[in-house]
């Protein structure tokens, strides 16, 4: 009987893993629920990944032994989860349903708390991106994306320790001071 314990302990595991594997987190819910709420004709999922932190930990071991640039390892080695969503409209957006999209966005994610830091919208396209109020700090990073291209979909919060990236942008930014010593930098990054 003891022996059976840590059998239904992996297999309990395995099952939650697998059923949060391909549903979305709720934020990307959210972004797909105002995609719905605004364009008419359905919106059909395509692809849905969620990737936790549990698959990001086992990345960052598995990146150590890579051949890869430290550039590359630190990028890889800051992410700890993201939810993807890839969906297909029923019927092309054009610009007015674009804005309705932008504005049930804006709304929906602001009753979660969060604001919309860039917004972008050309003919047939938009993208999104959104960060919450309160509780972002480098060592816990959260943004939602969402890009709208004709009849496509795609929605992704992405969860991150930005910590590591930190030397990297110091050097990126010594570098562009020697190739670039007239350009004006903000007091915050110096």
């Amino acid at each position: 009987m003891i022996a059976l314990v840590p059998i239904l302990t992996l297999t309990s595991w395995c099952v939650a893993s697998a059923i949060g594997f391909v549903r979305p987190g709720a934020e990307v819910g959210s972004l797909k629920r105002s995609v719905e709420s605004a364009v008419p004709g359905g919106v059909k999922t395509r692809v849905c990944v969620n990737i936790g932190a549990g698959t990001c930990a086992l990345t960052r071991l598995g990146i150590v032994l890579a051949p890869l640039p430290p550039e590359a390892k630190s990028a890889i080695g800051a992410a700890r989860g993201a939810d993807v969503s890839v969906c297909e409209l029923e019927k092309t957006c054009g610009q007015k349903e674009l804005r309705t999209v932008l504005a049930a966005a804006d709304a929906r994610m602001n009753g979660r708390g969060w604001d919309r830091v860039v917004g972008v919208m050309e003919p047939g396209q938009l993208v999104a991106v959104y960060c919450p109020r309160k509780g972002m700090t480098l060592g816990k990073t959260r943004v939602c994306v969402l890009v709208v291209d004709k009849k496509d979909v795609v929605l992704v919060c992405a969860r991150a320790n930005l910590e590591s990236l930190q030397p990297l942008v110091c050097n990126a930014l010594e570098k562009s001071r020697k190739n670039w010593p007239d350009m004006a930098y903000p007091p915050a990054i110096l």
